[in-house]
């Protein structure tokens, strides 16, 4: 029996300079700065208040003939799973590899999580970041929001 769409009723982000969409809750706000290479995602976790907000960044950028470029081909094609304080995963979005960092760091008030991949020589890079000060049931449903959204990326050509 197939899956229900976990995205079901969400707003469809295209990018048609690079390529994708992704799924998005449909109460949060997306703006984007093309020009600058950024889009940026935000909503609230549970209830409205400016305490639970939560953000997503996508920063997409031309690593072409950059060190950058060899840098993450290197780390995702690595097999590290603890790099200083993060546990570091590999997975796939939108069909390509990727790595995933989630910084781990036990005094830090703000958690971190972020996600890198190349579809030729563009790199993207989601980051999440979420305040740690909120109960921990906020900061889980802010990673499996952040699966979720992954889960809806995909590259259109």
């Amino acid at each position: 029996m197939p899956s229900a769409d976990q995205t079901a009723g969400w707003k469809t982000y295209n990018n048609a300079q690079y390529n994708f969409q992704l799924n998005y809750p449909s109460e949060w706000v997306l703006s984007e700065n093309l020009a600058m290479g950024s889009i940026e995602i935000k909503g609230y976790l549970g209830t409205s208040t400016e305490t639970s907000l939560s953000s997503f960044q996508i920063r997409i950028r031309d690593l072409s003939g950059t060190t950058q470029l060899t840098n993450l081909q290197n780390n995702i094609n690595s097999k590290v799973t603890n790099l200083g304080g993060m546990v570091v995963t590999h997975i796939a979005v939108g069909g390509v590899p990727a790595i995933r960092y989630l910084h781990t760091d036990p005094s830090a008030t703000v958690r971190e999580d972020d996600v890198q991949f190349l579809k030729g020589n563009i790199g993207f890079d989601i980051n999440e970041k979420y305040d740690l000060t909120e109960s921990s049931a906020s900061a889980e449903q802010s990673i499996q929001l952040l699966d979720k959204i992954l889960s809806s990326f995909k590259f259109t050509k």
